[in-house]
């Protein structure tokens, strides 16, 4: 099930779950799909290396094939810690390294930045 692209300049962004190991469902899932969508922004972000790109593409189809199969709570804490350590944070990192970046770039990332929790913007 593919769920739509949100741009995530156009939603404010939900409350991150101040411990995703008690958060309820609805919370959990809502902040994965800011996730996505912050995954889906940076990798659409002229400048970035491909391979990063990549592999933010792949985070958010990986993602979006297991909200299509009604995902548990264990499902979601995986999808929420693989999209801030494992993905958004080396691709945060990543993009503060490009010598010129593009305003979308610099959105991209500053958006990213202030999701991370002990990053700043």
């Amino acid at each position: 099930m593919k769920i739509p692209f949100r741009p995530a300049r156009t939603l404010p962004a939900p409350a991150r779950p101040p411990d995703p190991a008690t958060a309820g469902h609805d919370r959990l899932k809502a902040w994965v799909l800011h996730l996505r969508d912050l995954a889906l922004a940076l990798a659409a972000a002229p400048g970035l290396d491909p391979t990063q790109a990549a592999q933010l593409r792949t985070y958010a189809e990986d993602l979006d094939s297991t909200l299509g199969a009604h995902p548990l709570n264990f499902d979601l804490r995986l999808y929420l810690a693989r999209g801030e350590d494992d993905t958004l944070r080396p691709a945060l990192l990543a993009g503060r390294q490009v010598s010129r970046p593009d305003q979308a770039l610099l959105a991209a990332l500053a958006a990213v930045a202030s999701a991370l929790p002990g990053e700043r913007p």
